[in-house]
């Protein structure tokens, strides 16, 4: 049979022509120059033109609020709405903002997608597998952010007065300092009316309080996958 479309190949991941038309380099990842990329012809069926659609795969669904998580299996074709999957799982008990119209990310295999960028999605089109463990967490940034995002792993000490608490968590290097620190946590540190109860993130030799830098992402603070990031109570005025 003849090509159906193109296939772009980029770090380990692709997107089909007739799935994503509107795809940008930016959205798969792609930053630097110099980066190779890869453009095949695509022989697959079109969504829907295919039984293995009609597949149906079991997953670990894992939902992840601010201060909890709770996991469970669920079976689902191929085909199924990532949506109204995480609507059968209980994802809209999950705490969301209104920044992007109380939405939500689904994450699977180290990319993410939000539901509204892809509010049609597919199990399918994200790459879900038999076995696959899958996260549904709110979203809380504005509709403009790029999506897909390539997902690295944090460290993040949160330093109070007499102890510290240590966590791990993914997420893309767009977000913001502030927003990442609340879902790490961060809102049980000390801190103090003087600084409007602000905080201050240390990486490295640097510092940045939140008073003075309110919009710092992690890509603009040098964060990179692996790196161990602390977050303190500010206590000096603004």
């Amino acid at each position: 049979p003849g090509a159906t479309g193109v296939v772009f190949s980029y770090a380990g991941r692709q997107w089909r022509s007739n799935q994503y038309p509107q795809l940008t380099l930016a959205e798969a990842g792609v930053h630097q120059g110099g980066e190779a990329i890869l453009f095949l012809a695509d022989f697959q069926p079109l969504p829907g033109a295919t039984k293995s659609c009609g597949e149906v795969v079991e997953m670990t669904v894992t939902l992840l609020d601010r201060s909890k998580s709770w996991s469970k299996t669920a079976k689902a074709p191929l085909e199924r709405s990532v949506w109204i999957l995480g609507q059968e799982v209980g994802m809209r008990g999950l705490t969301t903002g209104p920044l992007s119209n109380y939405g939500y990310v689904f994450r699977c295999g180290g990319s993410e997608w939000r539901s509204n960028r892809y509010p049609n999605l597919t199990l399918a089109e994200a790459g879900v597998t038999n076995g696959a463990t899958v996260e549904f967490l709110g979203d809380f940034e504005p509709p403009a952010a790029k999506q897909p995002s390539h997902l690295v792993e944090v460290h993040v000490e949160l330093q109070n007065k007499d102890k510290t608490d240590t966590s791990t968590h993914k997420t893309s290097l767009d977000k913001g300092v502030w927003r990442f620190g609340e879902e790490a946590g961060v809102q049980k540190v000390l801190t103090s009316s003087l600084s409007h109860f602000g905080y201050v993130l240390h990486f490295g030799a640097q510092t940045w309080r939140k008073v003075h830098h309110p919009n710092l992402t992690l890509a603009e603070a040098g964060v990179k996958d692996g790196d161990t990031i602390r977050f303190t109570g500010d206590f000096e005025p603004k």
